[in-house]
Order: C-alpha cells, then structure tokens, then sequence
C-alpha cells in the first residue's frame, strides 16, 4: 500500500491598526526549530480537509469559533 502524507495549512489573516497582518508560529519542529511558520499540521487518517483546519487552528491557537474558508486545495 503507498502511504501519501497530506498537510493543511491555515492563513489566518487580521488587521491591526489598519494594516493587515498574517498570525504566524514559531515552528516546533527541530529541522525549522525558531523559524516562523504558517499554522498546519498533517490531516489525520479519514479527517476530511476542514475538519483538519479547524483542529488545527483549535490546538495551536485556543480559538474554536472562527470563520474559515477554504480557498484552494
């Protein structure tokens, strides 16, 4: 059986002080370890895609009633 890993990213975008901004992480994988980064993660075996975006934005920010929208797949 091939396996394919499939990863969601999040683009949460804002606007402070009248400028838009991107919410961004400090990545906590050892390779990028203190480099920035999107919000994402791998989606989970039969999680479909947004399902995956709002679990991960749940665990990386706390946040758990945001508009989503998914732009491109």
């Amino acid at each position: 059986i091939n396996r394919i890993a499939l990863s969601v990213d999040c683009v949460i975008f804002g606007f402070d002080e009248n400028k838009l901004k991107v919410l961004l992480i400090r990545s906590d994988l050892k390779k990028f370890q203190s480099r920035w980064s999107l919000l994402g993660d791998l989606l989970n075996p039969n999680e479909d895609l947004d399902d995956a975006a709002y679990r991960i934005l749940q665990q990386r920010t706390g946040l758990d009633d945001v508009f989503l929208e998914q732009v491109h797949t």
